[in-house]
């Protein structure tokens, strides 16, 4: 498969905020087998001035699961997988601990990607749930 995603809100004052929209496509067939068919990376090119040159593509036209977050740091929510991300990831002498995350829109994106993915994840393992029971 491939995720497609996109930034839909970026405000990286105090405190941060970042939209995130992502997208799961999947080849047709692809779940079928159990096996799923390789992409060769090689044959990924990106020529916007030849729109012609760009072959069909192999993967359906709607996604096969998808996220929409709006991750704002004032949530409390939000903060809270903050200080569950954190663990592990810091090593608890940092002098802001698990806030590190708050205070630097880096640290915040990588949080929120994180956040953003395990929300695809989960959608995608509800799907395939659904489709399992039929």
């Amino acid at each position: 498969g491939v995720i497609v995603g996109s930034i839909t809100a970026w405000d990286p004052y105090q405190p941060p905020v970042l939209g995130l929209s992502l997208a799961l496509y999947l080849r047709p067939g692809a779940l079928d087998t159990g096996l799923s068919p390789g992409i060769d990376v090689r044959e990924l090119r990106y020529q916007p001035t030849e729109w012609s040159y760009f072959p069909a593509s192999q993967f359906g036209d709607q996604p096969a699961s998808s996220v929409s977050l709006h991750i704002d740091g004032r949530n409390h929510q939000i903060q809270k997988s903050i200080v569950r991300y954190a663990v592990g990831r810091d090593d608890g002498r940092m002098p802001m601990g698990w806030r590190r995350y708050l205070d630097s829109m880096p640290m915040f994106t990588r949080f929120a990607t994180h956040y953003a993915i395990a929300r695809l994840l989960d959608h995608e393992a509800v799907r395939l749930s659904r489709m399992s029971r039929r």
